[in-house]
């Protein structure tokens, strides 16, 4: 319930099993993609360099706190004993863990800078449009905005957001 319009988005057709609000709101956004890209051709080859780094960057937003998880667990292998929701005995990489998992930040960190830096040749193929060579920091600060003012918008309004346990539906009834 973070998410505006989330009453809307997250409802499912019970017919087609589909969230056709959430479907509908994609389509339009590709569509505007599309027609915007009708003037400027460029603006295609920037968005989807745009939207390549932002996937790093939410992969990022998993394997970095999974490091941290794994470096103040190092005794154990770098993952604390466990069982899944099933009962059956965590996955473990053992030692490997730790040094894979490095290696998975800082190749994500390289290839979202990579993809970020505002480069003519990635953003701007004309040369001529600065906000085309900037648009990726742009928009991820435009992003980063609009999001922490929404958050403290619903923070003031209905105060913490709370994050519900949602059960597993593979999970055996207990």
């Amino acid at each position: 319930k973070a998410f505006p319009f989330h009453r809307r988005l997250s409802k499912v057709s019970a017919r087609t099993g589909t969230p056709v609000g959430a479907s509908i709101v994609v389509g339009v956004g590709a569509a505007i993609a599309l027609l915007v890209n009708i003037g400027q051709s460029a603006i295609f080859t920037a968005l989807s360099s745009l939207c390549i780094a932002m996937l790093y960057l939410a992969y990022l937003g998993v394997t970095l706190p999974l490091l941290v998880v794994r470096l103040r667990h190092r005794t154990t292998d770098g993952w604390p004993e466990g069982v899944d929701e099933s009962g059956n005995p965590q996955f473990r990489l053992g030692a490997w863990g730790i040094p894979l998992n490095v290696i998975a930040v800082v190749y994500q960190v390289g290839m979202a800078v990579n993809l970020l830096w505002p480069r003519t040749e990635i953003y701007d193929l004309t040369g001529n449009t600065w906000w085309l060579r900037w648009s990726a920091l742009l928009v991820i600060a435009a992003s980063l905005i609009a999001g922490t003012a929404y958050l403290l918008h619903k923070h003031s309004r209905h105060g913490r957001i709370e994050l519900r346990h949602v059960s597993h539906t593979h999970a055996p009834e207990i």
